[in-house]
């Protein structure tokens, strides 16, 4: 059975921090491009303007999109013809705090929740997930969210009979809530079934997929269209003062669920969708 080195790993995973926080993914960009094209309210299309410049300005100089550099969510597809190594976490915290250390990247995680709240000053640790594949690369996804879209992310336990509209309605209310404070236009993933901790899994999973990539199956692709229709004629627009484009996607993953449930999740992302990822052969 074949091994990956841990300095393979750790710079493979210290890269992709650098790159999410620091530059935008190419579809998001054009997202945003052809967002400001068609935008008619000057406030709009002056923020759109602002968001692009700063995306270009981040990447060129190598510094944040954002100041809130998150929390990093690290996934492993890791294939089942290689060893899976017990020290994953530490590899994975070592490249994180490598990584905020030598970048200008705001640590923001606290080692204790409640009570004391003090800062690790590394940002660790990553939150690090680990799938299997039969496939033979071992792939590495790393997310980067802030507390703004993540605060006003939510989980709803459904009634299994909650029709398609109803649960649509949900999405939106939610959305008119908390759209302006998640800095605009947002990226929606959205999870649906599975249970009640995996379908938070499931709205996150969503946020891998390129921004006009519909879901497989026509039914959920249609409801992806009608949500992002009605999020964007609540006018919210960018940065919330008002305009055409609330969100540039909304994305759905589904999973099989308990007969007595539904659960829902709707994961607000910012205009700043910061996720890379990229292959190891071994």
């Amino acid at each position: 059975m074949s091994e990956v080195k841990k300095e393979v790993l750790l710079e493979k995973i210290k890269e992709l921090v650098v790159k999410a926080n620091t530059t935008l993914r190419p579809d998001v960009l054009d997202a945003l491009k052809e967002a400001r094209a068609k935008e008619e309210n000057p406030n709009g299309k002056k923020a759109l303007t602002m968001l692009i410049e700063n995306a270009g300005i981040a990447k060129k100089e190598g510094i944040p999109i954002c100041q809130d550099t998150g929390y990093v969510d690290i996934y492993f597809i890791w294939p089942v013809s290689i060893a899976l190594r017990n020290d994953l976490q530490d590899i994975a915290d070592e490249a994180v705090k490598q990584a905020y250390s030598e970048k200008p990247f705001r640590k923001s995680i606290v080692a204790e929740p409640l009570f004391e709240r003090k800062n690790t000053n590394s940002n660790t640790p990553a939150n690090i997930n680990i799938f299997t594949t039969e496939k033979e690369k071992l792939q590495i996804r790393v997310v980067i969210k802030g507390a703004g879209s993540d605060n006003s992310s939510a989980l709803f336990m459904l009634n299994p009979l909650t029709s398609e509209d109803e649960l649509k309605q949900i999405i939106i209310k939610h959305v008119k809530e908390y759209a302006a404070k998640s800095c605009p236009p947002l990226v929606i993933g959205i999870g649906i079934g599975a249970s009640f901790d995996k379908a938070a899994h499931l709205s996150k999973k969503a946020l891998f997929r390129k921004i006009k990539e519909s879901n497989t199956d026509a039914r959920y692709a249609k409801l992806e269209e009608n949500i992002l229709k009605e999020v964007n004629d609540l006018r919210i627009g960018a940065s919330g003062l008002g305009g055409k484009t609330t969100a540039l996607s909304v994305m759905i993953e589904q999973a099989p669920s308990h007969m007595a449930t539904l659960p829902l999740t709707i994961n607000l992302n910012c205009y700043a969708l910061r996720t890379a990822s990229t292959y190891i052969q071994v």
